[in-house]
């Protein structure tokens, strides 16, 4: 119970850092008016001190939790979380020293963005510089522009952060996905990596794998049959994955439609067969 509530914690801290980046990168206006908006409102509060003091004990325990959900040790978290509530309560805040440490504050906060939104871009720019120089250098800017707008554009809805995205269209050019299917690539890497939360490479090759293996059936749903043998599958994520990528390599396309393909290793799977007892049975269909 425990690791599952700590689990939906850091998916939600994950998820606001994913919409604070992404709100930055696209209002960067909003994100400045923000935290000058704090500390109006520190300027505000700094008249009563006990208001000051509970604010401000407040934000030590919100530091907490995020210090505890990233490094999930209780002795670094408890001591941070002593210490800060230890110079929130022997401090005498007056209207001085709380503008001061709100100034401050905000400062910091400002520079942190503006550091993480350089690095995040500087790594993005390297990612899909080595992309659009591996998938064809003769068009390295016009392919590169094209990259970068699979990267920006996909970010409605994801789970994927922009350095995730990034190395996933890395990874399309290394195995020579289509630019105009790139797109749709990396909304079915998002949806996989959504239910099964597995790494995003994985994903990736999985949805490679599937897409390849259906490309003779283009009636194929590809997104609800992903979507659907994974959740019916009773392995765990990683073992589905795997499983599902290996059949397309012992199975000939022409003997089943993918549809039917699926569904016998359901029906497999439904028998309690591990993996490869399950990939043995279809060698011994064929």
């Amino acid at each position: 119970m425990a690791n599952r509530i700590g689990d939906s914690l850091s998916a939600a801290v994950r998820q606001l850092g994913i919409v604070l980046r992404e709100l930055g990168r696209k209002m960067p206006v909003l994100v400045f008016g923000g935290v000058f908006g704090v500390y109006f409102v520190i300027r505000i509060v700094s008249d009563h001190p006990a208001l000051s003091t509970g604010i401000l004990g407040a934000l030590v325990l919100m530091i907490a939790l995020i210090i505890y959900v990233k490094s999930k040790t209780f002795a670094d978290t408890a001591l941070a979380f002593i210490l800060g509530l230890f110079t929130v309560f022997t401090v005498s805040w007056d209207h001085e020293k709380v503008l001061l440490f709100g100034g401050l504050f905000c400062a910091f906060m400002l520079f942190v963005f503006l550091i993480s939104s350089i690095r995040i871009a500087a790594e993005k720019e390297s990612v899909l510089t080595q992309a659009a120089s591996y998938y064809d250098v003769d068009q390295h800017k016009q392919v590169y522009k094209r990259l970068e707008n699979i990267v920006d554009t996909s970010s409605h809805g994801t789970q994927l952060d922009v350095k995730q995205r990034a190395d996933i269209v890395r990874l399309f050019c290394f195995r020579k996905v289509l630019l105009d299917e790139m797109a749709e690539y990396l909304r079915l890497t998002n949806i996989v990596f959504t239910i099964t939360d597995v790494t995003p490479e994985d994903c990736a090759e999985f949805v490679i794998s599937v897409k390849r293996l259906a490309s003779n059936e283009p009636g194929f749903d590809m997104t609800m049959s992903i979507i659907n043998t994974l959740l019916e599958l009773p392995f765990k994520p990683s073992e589905s994955l795997s499983l599902l990528r290996r059949i397309g390599h012992v199975i000939p396309r022409r003997e089943f439609s993918i549809q039917e393909l699926l569904d016998e290793v359901k029906r497999l799977c439904s028998e309690n067969l591990g993996s490869d007892e399950v990939i043995e049975r279809l060698r011994q269909t064929r």
